[in-house]
């Protein structure tokens, strides 16, 4: 029996993106299925976590409609028939003795915050959008 944790994502916005990132850089789990509504969070999962097209639903009502269907789609995932799901998060890793070397106390004002896995500023604020240039104005 294998001991490799495997997981279905029911979400795969920004947080859920980064943390099953996170879960397989780590190598301590596997990202099977995910259920996202909006397509593009959906596909972009897919060739990152090399998920299975058929472990792929556009939303968490399929997966959970109706005892059987449901089952059979943690079935596909477990290799077995789902006894128990649960669904569990922790500040395990978000913890002061796992800061990055240098780390700051707040994301905005680190200095190591654009190489860290567990930056804030990534995770919860939408991207910059790309300055124009000032017509006029020489680079």
């Amino acid at each position: 029996m294998s001991t490799e944790i495997r997981l279905a994502v029911v979400g795969a916005g920004n947080r859920g993106a980064a943390y099953t990132h996170i879960a397989g850089a780590t190598g301590l789990a596997r990202v099977m299925a995910v259920a996202e509504p909006r397509e593009s969070r959906r596909t972009a999962m897919v060739p990152r976590q090399a998920i299975d097209p058929g472990l792929v639903v556009d939303g968490w009502r399929k997966p959970a409609a109706g005892r059987r269907r449901g089952r059979h789609w943690l079935a596909r995932i477990v290799g077995r028939k789902a006894v128990r799901v649960s669904s569990f998060g922790s500040l395990y890793h978000f913890r002061p003795e796992n800061r990055p070397d240098g780390a700051a106390d707040r994301c905005l004002d680190c200095g190591v915050e654009a190489v860290c896995p567990y930056s804030a500023k990534k995770l919860y604020m939408p991207p910059s959008p790309p300055r124009r240039p000032t017509p006029g104005r020489s680079r």
